[in-house]
């Protein structure tokens, strides 16, 4: 079966599957959605863990060239109540759908401003993912 890919002009238009490393070691899979109004939206494996909760994440995304930068929030309710943005670095090859690049976490008080304020640095996560693509039967 072939595979078709749709995207706007800018070509990272598109939902992707991601798998998220920190030191190389495997932290999570995450659905990254980059939506042709320039906003994003993420769902995490991590999302819900023994001593971790969080929500689903909302943000904005840019692109120039192949270079892609995006923010996302999401509400943490455990093991506190509180903020974490994610700032994404990315290159897209749009010849093969892929991306590949970095994520920082960053951690916030409930109260904090994650608009503003660098927070707490987490860490440095390595991504690396691919465009979903509709399989046509012939």
């Amino acid at each position: 079966m072939p595979a078709v890919s749709w995207a706007d002009g800018d070509g990272v238009v598109g939902v992707y599957l991601t798998t998220i490393t920190l030191n190389g070691k495997f932290a999570s899979r995450s659905v990254l959605t980059f939506h042709s109004d320039r906003t994003l939206s993420a769902v995490d494996s991590a999302q819900v863990s023994q001593n971790l909760m969080f929500s689903d994440q909302q943000g904005v995304w840019k692109k120039h060239g192949n270079h892609v930068w995006g923010h996302s929030i999401d509400i943490t309710f455990m093991p506190a109540p509180g903020l974490a943005r994610n700032d994404y670095d990315l290159i897209f090859d749009e010849q093969n759908a892929t991306l590949s690049g970095c994520i920082e976490l960053r951690t916030y008080e409930i109260g904090g401003d994650p608009l503003h304020d660098a927070g707490v640095l987490v860490g440095i996560y390595d991504v690396t993912g691919e465009r979903l693509k509709i399989r046509i039967k012939k």
